[in-house]
């Protein structure tokens, strides 16, 4: 769990940092000030009531294939409550292999 953690707060440090490269861009400028972590009992309609700019969560609700969320859901978990955009980031396991995984 420890490393899951580093990991994701490595990218969300590399978003946060990334201003030179974004200042050279003509889209605008994303600042995290707060995210969220969320990977067992997903409930996406949930999720779209938090006001974090960034949350990372699975691509499933359970971890297969048929509880996948749909682009629609994911489409609306890049709004928060107040219609600013959110960066949604899907976790994956390089490090763990699990059977219960699609």
């Amino acid at each position: 769990m420890q490393t899951t953690i580093k990991c994701a707060l490595v990218l969300i440090a590399l978003l946060t940092t990334a201003a030179p490269l974004a200042a050279q861009s003509s889209k605008p400028q994303v600042g995290l000030s707060s995210w969220g972590y969320q990977l067992q009992n997903l409930n996406p309609a949930a999720l779209t009531t938090v006001p974090y700019d960034a949350i990372v969560i699975d691509y499933s609700r359970d971890g297969s294939d048929a509880a996948a969320l749909t682009n629609s859901e994911v489409e609306h978990l890049k709004f928060k409550p107040d219609g600013s955009r959110r960066v949604v980031l899907a976790y994956m396991s390089i490090g763990e292999a699990e059977s219960y995984r699609y």
